[in-house]
């Protein structure tokens, strides 16, 4: 009787621990939001990495630079030995064309990422626009988080996508995310207000037609559930990029 007791008793335990690691399983790794799209729809993407590691998605500006967050970059500025772009294919971490990174220069929160050799253009590897001061964005229009993403809002953690996605969003008006954020917490000057996205995107660059507008960055924080997103700006920093790619 007490050995099929014990024996109950082991079976209930693994029972409850296959639960429990299948609940924590499914807490830390939920699905990336967005559509899978193939890179010949988004040829400007560029998936950045430090050796072995994905660090956050980024954009082709030019045939020698690609524009990123400098949330993951930061730390890189001064032994960029190990970084490297990998452009022309839409899974984040083979075939396509790497180029080595010579270069991370941080322009503010984002960073500007010199490869040690031209990109070259095809239908797969493009450069994007970046936007003009004048006309930087429209309000109340859809826009696009393009990336390989970071799931979940910042009380979970998860793996990055393998193959690149795309969520449908709106750009706002300064006042909407005014309306909920203090001013200590959103600089109408250096943010763009977004909503229809939820959580944390890993760095990834918001795209309005045919121009990159902003990045999704921890500068900026998560968002709560119900709350609009809050990106960092690229046009106030078009005239210091274009001062240091010489463009």
């Amino acid at each position: 009787m007490a050995t099929s007791m014990n024996t109950w008793a082991i079976l209930l335990a693994y029972s409850f621990i296959g639960a429990l690691s299948s609940h924590i399983s499914g807490h830390h790794q939920p699905e990336v939001p967005g559509v899978e799209v193939q890179i010949a729809d988004v040829p400007y993407m560029a998936s950045v990495h430090d050796g072995d590691t994905y660090l956050c998605g980024g954009v082709i500006i030019s045939h020698d630079y690609v524009l990123s967050s400098d949330i993951n970059l930061g730390r890189l500025s001064n032994i960029p030995n190990n970084a490297y772009v990998r452009v022309g294919y839409s899974h984040r971490d083979h075939d396509g064309v790497v180029y080595n990174v010579s270069q991370i220069t941080v322009v503010g929160p984002l960073a500007l990422l010199r490869t040690d050799t031209p990109i070259e253009f095809d239908t797969t590897t493009q450069s994007i626009e970046l936007p003009g001061q004048d006309e930087a964005y429209q309000t109340d229009a859809p826009a696009n988080i393009v990336g390989w993403g970071h799931p979940g809002r910042k009380d979970v953690e998860g793996e990055a996508h393998t193959f690149l996605k795309s969520l449908n969003v709106t750009v706002r008006t300064d006042g909407y995310c005014m309306d909920v954020y203090s001013e200590a917490m959103y600089d109408s000057a250096t943010m763009i207000c977004v909503s229809g996205h939820e959580g944390c995107t890993g760095s990834s660059p918001l795209i309005q037609g045919n121009r990159v507008i902003g990045f999704d960055g921890d500068a900026c924080g998560c968002s709560e559930e119900g709350l609009p997103e809050r990106f960092d700006a690229v046009a106030p920093l078009v005239d210091r990029i274009r001062g240091e790619t010489g463009e």
